[in-house]
């Protein structure tokens, strides 16, 4: 990993990860669920290949687990954002609207990003919220 991606990593566990435990979620770096009723949201923090820019993705399913379109079963301790079939529409928006969808970073400016970041998690509250639950329109867990 690069120098600035580490940093990035740091501000982010540092700035946003406490907030989104404090909003119930597990897991780890890069990767979060909670269970909200009978629907498991999910987010994700995904790294650009070519470095200096970070997305954040968000889904939610069944909190009784995901079955993708081969039939296999992911668990609600094992399914995540890219777990999630891309067919079913706007179903891993990414949030960050405000930026773009992505938050770009160098090594000096990882606290400020985080904090942009963090601004963005209402997006993803209110995505939870409104969008509907495709599962039971697909047949799917």
């Amino acid at each position: 990993m690069s120098k600035e991606r580490d940093a990035m990593i740091a501000s982010l566990k540092e700035i946003v990860v406490p907030v989104l435990r404090k909003s119930g979620f597990k897991g780890s770096f890069p990767h979060f669920r909670r269970t909200k009723g009978s629907e498991l949201h999910l987010l994700m923090f995904v790294f650009s290949r070519w470095g200096g820019a970070f997305y954040i993705e968000i889904s939610k399913c069944s909190s009784a687990g995901y079955t993708n379109v081969y039939g296999e079963y992911e668990g609600v301790q094992t399914v995540k954002v890219h777990s999630i079939n891309h067919d079913v529409i706007n179903v891993r928006p990414r949030i960050g609207m405000q930026f773009n969808e992505s938050f770009e970073f160098t090594e000096h400016t990882t606290n400020e990003v985080a904090q942009q970041a963090l601004s963005c998690l209402g997006e993803a509250e209110e995505w939870w919220g409104t969008y509907p639950q495709w599962w039971k329109h697909t047949g799917t867990l």
